[in-house]
């Protein structure tokens, strides 16, 4: 997947477009997908992989206004979806039933903010790595804590 939104965003690079990237920070629960997975939109729409196909339209809109805003691509936006209730549309469909998701939305171009270094509360770069990595490393913790060892 990662080489198809390479692949589509030196396209919208060469085209003067502007992207959105939609990038799984973390979950909770049960889930098809994995921390770091992506999707990503063009300007004008068009979807470049899936993080699941309900999510698309809300994904969308949300980053529709990102870009709308956010000529710089300076401004990033993170998303919760809860897959909890079971009279929500979401459970309907199976999306991971029983957990919740953090989705990161960026404009791009820009740096990936998930690979950019974490800063602590002073502004100076923290030693706990990339955003990424400390999205896995805390997914990877929840992930130990329920299991049942006994």
């Amino acid at each position: 997947m990662a080489k198809e939104i390479e692949k589509a965003y030196q396209t919208a690079k060469e085209r003067g477009e502007r992207m959105v990237l939609a990038t799984l920070v973390r979950h909770r629960g049960s889930s098809f997908r994995d921390v770091g997975d992506q999707m990503a939109f063009t300007e004008k729409g068009e979807a470049i992989g899936t993080l699941g196909k309900c999510l698309e339209r809300p994904l969308w809109e949300k980053g529709e206004a990102l870009l709308t805003r956010n000529h710089k691509g300076e401004e990033v936006e993170l998303l919760s979806f809860s897959f909890e209730d079971e009279n929500d549309s979401f459970w309907e469909l199976g999306l991971g039933c029983g957990s919740q998701w953090e989705i990161l939305l960026e404009v791009l171009p820009r740096s990936h903010a998930a690979n950019e270094p974490l800063l602590d509360s002073s502004g100076e770069e923290s030693l706990e790595g990339t955003v990424k990595e400390q999205a896995e490393y805390e997914a990877e913790c929840i992930h130990w804590d329920y299991i049942d060892f006994g």
